[in-house]
Parts: structure tokens; C-alpha cells; sequence
């Protein structure tokens, strides 16, 4: 193990940091505040994650909606309306197959988000 001389310019008492070792191990205090340091980093990494991921998501619904303006369509319910009258064979199979897996989903939403439209 290396051996350091100790700097007569540094005060070692004065740091505020300690190495452990197997011979000098951190007390029962310290170790407990070391973990609620440790969590307490933690948890505002994963909020911060979460937040992160939150303007992500928005940004791409966003850029989505705008595209469907720039497409040409002047609201969110006139593309939905010509996608689901779409006479074009490539178009209507890609909506089938979508409907046909999501359309669960898709329903659950709508009744989650207007209940009197799906109950009628």
C-alpha cells in the first residue's frame, strides 16, 4: 500500500472527506447518512429523468400536430376523418392492421376522454 507524507501546508483535520478502510470502516452514522445522501441523489435523478422523458414526449405529440398542419389539414379531426375515409389501398390496410391492434387502446382513450361519444 502506498504511504503518503503528510504536506505540512495541508491541515487533514480540516477536509471534509474521509477514506475508509477494513481497519478504520465508516461509523453507524455515517454510513446511514452516506445512504440518505445516496437516495436522496438518487430520487432527484429519477425525477429529473422523469421530467426529462415528460418534455420529450410532449415535444415529439407537438411536432406531430404541427406536421399534421403542415400536411395541409387545418385541425387534428379533419386528418383523422380522411384517414379513416382514405380510399387509397396502402393507406386503408395500414389503418386496418393499425385498428385491428390498437383499436382497444384507441376506444379506451376516447372513452376516458369523452365517455358520452362511445356511450351513445
Amino acid at each position: 500500500m502506498a504511504q503518503f507524507k503528510q504536506n505540512e501546508n495541508i491541515d487533514l483535520n480540516a477536509t471534509s472527506f474521509h477514506i475508509y478502510t477494513p481497519q478504520e470502516p465508516p461509523k453507524k452514522a455515517a454510513q446511514t447518512r452516506l445512504v440518505s445522501e445516496r437516495k436522496s441523489q438518487d430520487t432527484a435523478a429519477a425525477q429529473t429523468a422523469l421530467r426529462r422523458a415528460h418534455e420529450e414526449h410532449a415535444a415529439r405529440l407537438g411536432n406531430a400536430l404541427h406536421g399534421i398542419k403542415d400536411a395541409g389539414f387545418g385541425s387534428l379531426a379533419e386528418f383523422l376523418v380522411e384517414m379513416m375515409h382514405t380510399t387509397d389501398q396502402q393507406h386503408s390496410a395500414h389503418i386496418s392492421r393499425t385498428l385491428g391492434t390498437h383499436g382497444q387502446q384507441l376506444l379506451e382513450g376516447i372513452c376516458i376522454r369523452q365517455p358520452g361519444i362511445t356511450n351513445s
